[in-house]
């Protein structure tokens, strides 16, 4: 019996392996969805935490479009879903609106470049610290406290990626108003 049930395994396996699919992986995924997926954890800043020093993030803010490690992933869900909404890059299955709009944000850097553009240097905290962790990830973004405002001379970079954060913000900010407006 135990034989039969490892060879009807194995075969599947391979069936799966032959479409091009990770036995692992949702049923729901598509290759479009898989390859939006590779694209992002490509996205520069994504080999890394969005909030700490953490190599190789498994989670994300799919409204935010920060890859995120697993203990900063229980720090999001403590903001509540109004301020991040947390989903596993691995084993969630998001559609491919989501996917590409977490695409078009631009990874870790990008995102961060506006997150953070007054943070001073060696302000982020490690991945050893979580008290210090879930302090400063409530400030950067439930307070919105490291956002670069117009009269904030601190950073003088000619990088106009802050302005299309900014812009990006803005518009999200609005749909959020015209669905309240809806309900």
């Amino acid at each position: 019996m135990y034989e039969e049930e490892k060879r009807k395994k194995k075969k599947k396996k391979k069936k799966q392996k032959k479409q091009g699919r990770n036995e692992e992986r949702p049923k729901e995924w598509t290759e479009r969805t898989i390859h939006i997926r590779e694209l992002i954890l490509k996205l520069p800043g994504n080999t890394e935490c969005a909030d700490c020093t953490t190599k190789y993030p498994d989670w994300s803010s799919i409204n935010l479009g920060v890859m995120i490690c697993t203990e900063c992933a229980g720090i999001h869900r403590g903001l509540g879903v109004h301020i991040s909404k947390v989903r596993s890059i691995e084993m969630d299955v998001w559609s491919e609106e989501q996917l590409t709009y977490f695409y078009r944000l631009g990874g870790n850097t990008r995102v961060n470049g506006f997150y953070e553009a007054s943070l001073r240097k060696g302000a982020k905290p490690t991945e050893s610290d979580r008290r210090m962790s879930t302090e400063y990830i409530r400030q950067k973004y439930k307070e919105r406290a490291f956002i670069k405002k117009d009269n904030d001379d601190t950073d003088d970079s000619d990088d106009d990626s802050d302005s299309d954060d900014e812009e990006e913000e803005r518009r999200r900010s609005q749909k959020k108003k015209k669905k309240k407006k809806d309900k």
